[in-house]
């Protein structure tokens, strides 16, 4: 299976090797964007990733890293607040379920805070219904995928956030 690391690869190794495939970008069922902002920051955006599953949190930062993206990885919503109007994203990449503060709770205080810049919000979680798209859309996020998210889509996603990539599919 194409999807399934070979002998001798680890799951990280297999996923960071897929991601010199440049598919065509696909707002599929598992992604939603509810925006037309987008962040300008061409040609390394800021994207801060956020997620209390310790190994997916760096998985990803890892894959966007290599594919050219300045990345911060947190566990927490407490830290995605913090880093957040500390650093200054583009783009932050958050998690909904969480321990100490939801996602949602999150984009409801980063919308309400004072940053200069308000970053786009991708909501990225295993949480797909209906009821749970419009929680994300009502809390402020701009954008939802559900996990799983193939590794070579999500940066695709996030270049046609940034306009790094203006044309949804363009070669990068």
């Amino acid at each position: 299976m194409a999807n399934q690391p070979r002998a001798g690869q680890t799951r990280l190794s297999h996923i960071m090797g897929r991601t010199a495939m440049r598919d065509a970008f696909e707002v599929s069922p598992k992604c939603a964007i509810w925006t037309r902002r987008r962040c300008d920051s061409a040609p390394s955006p800021r994207v801060l990733v956020v997620d209390d599953y310790v190994d997916t949190a760096d998985a990803i930062g890892m894959v966007l890293a290599i594919d050219g993206f300045q990345t911060e990885v947190v566990y927490s919503g407490r830290q995605a607040i913090e880093t957040s109007e500390r650093w200054g994203p583009d783009i932050v990449l958050l998690d909904i379920w969480m321990p100490d503060l939801s996602g949602l709770q999150v984009a409801v205080a980063l919308r309400a805070s004072a940053m200069l810049v308000q970053p786009i919000l991708v909501g990225h979680s295993a949480l797909s219904a209906p009821g749970d798209l419009q929680a994300a859309k009502d809390a402020g996020f701009d954008a939802y995928c559900s996990k799983p998210t193939d590794a070579d889509k999500l940066a695709p996603l996030l270049r046609y956030l940034c306009h790094a990539d203006p044309t949804p599919g363009a070669p990068a």
